[in-house]
């Protein structure tokens, strides 16, 4: 329950404190938490994350505190109405809820799951982390990375118990957080557009697979991701005042997709040509950090998950079929 408590509080607070809209924050955050639990996990430690994130609630919370005390307590209540209380807040609200009762009839049956997208849950769910080759449940699966089960390990890990609706959740809820910026052109005075919008967030997955919601493979997922790390790439031919947070968000998309997929690498390597080749921001005055880290960190991760499989003794077939894949592209 404290998890949970924390997970809503740290976006929105970090939303006041940083003054971006709760739609824009999401995403984001949900990279973030991703990352922090894929570090955990490597060495079995995701009992921890409670407390990094209760941390993290408390550092801003008191960020936010020094700042009412020296006289911006009206700022803070405006980043609040302004940034969190808005339709896009709103909007995932009832997309929660919505998933929520949608989920209840949802059990893992299909062949995939069951060899892979279920089960490699289950494993970190019990071993509070990742494993090595002789605990790993899905042998021909062992290299495939594990991002997207991590990020339902935390749904698993709220609720406090495992529970297979809560996959679907997580995998609905992911879908949806990075679709959820467009929402940030809502206004109160144009809510009538919320049904709309909601709509969009539900369907688009449709159109990228027809039977997305009864399975929990991540291709609808990283497609989506792309999505949002390909707009990141596009904003950024602009220099512009948002210009830090949304060298962040495509910084952190990037590593995210690395960790959903293996695929995602080359969706990661497709997302940085748009940036270095069309949007181009360096000619714009860019710092080359930014530029730096978009290359060094995705790589990192990779790399890092490169050295664990090895170490661990972990093998699989996925290798030849993304060089296939690759070739074929």
């Amino acid at each position: 329950m404290l998890l949970a408590i924390v997970l809503i509080m740290l976006p929105i607070l970090l939303s006041v404190l940083l003054q971006k809209r709760f739609e824009c924050m999401l995403a984001p955050f949900i990279c973030g938490l991703i990352l922090v639990c894929y570090g955990l996990a490597m060495f079995q430690g995701l009992g921890w994350l409670t407390w990094l994130l209760l941390a993290a609630v408390a550092a801003t919370a008191l960020a936010l505190l020094l700042k009412a005390l020296r006289g911006q307590g009206k700022a803070i209540l405006r980043s609040l109405v302004s940034n969190v209380l808005t339709p896009g807040f709103c909007c995932f609200v009832l997309l929660s809820v919505l998933f929520y009762f949608a989920s209840r009839s949802h059990y893992v049956m299909a062949f995939d799951d069951l060899n892979y997208w279920a089960i490699e849950v289950r494993s970190i769910f019990a071993h509070n982390g990742l494993v090595d080759a002789v605990h790993h449940l899905a042998p021909n699966f062992m290299l495939y990375t594990p991002g997207m089960q991590l990020f339902q390990w935390v749904g698993m890990a709220a609720v406090g118990e495992w529970s297979e609706p809560t996959l679907y959740v997580m995998l609905w809820t992911f879908q949806a957080a990075f679709l959820l910026p467009f929402t940030r052109f809502l206004t109160w005075k144009k809510a009538y557009w919320m049904p709309a919008f909601l709509g969009f967030i539900l369907g688009v997955p449709t159109m990228l697979i027809a039977k997305v919601y009864p399975f929990l493979h991540v291709d609808t997922a990283l497609g989506i991701l792309t999505g949002y790390a390909f707009c990141q790439a596009w904003l950024l031919r602009k220099p512009g005042p948002d210009s830090p947070f949304t060298w962040v968000c495509f910084i952190l998309s990037l590593c995210a997709l690395v960790l959903v997929k293996q695929m995602g690498t080359v969706w990661a390597l497709m997302a940085l040509t748009l940036l270095l080749f069309v949007s181009a921001p360096q000619r714009k005055g860019a710092k080359p950090a930014w530029i730096i880290l978009a290359i060094v960190l995705p790589a990192i991760v990779l790399g890092s998950w490169t050295v664990f499989c090895q170490a661990k003794g972990l093998s699989g077939m996925h290798v030849s079929r993304t060089s296939i894949h690759i070739k074929d592209m």
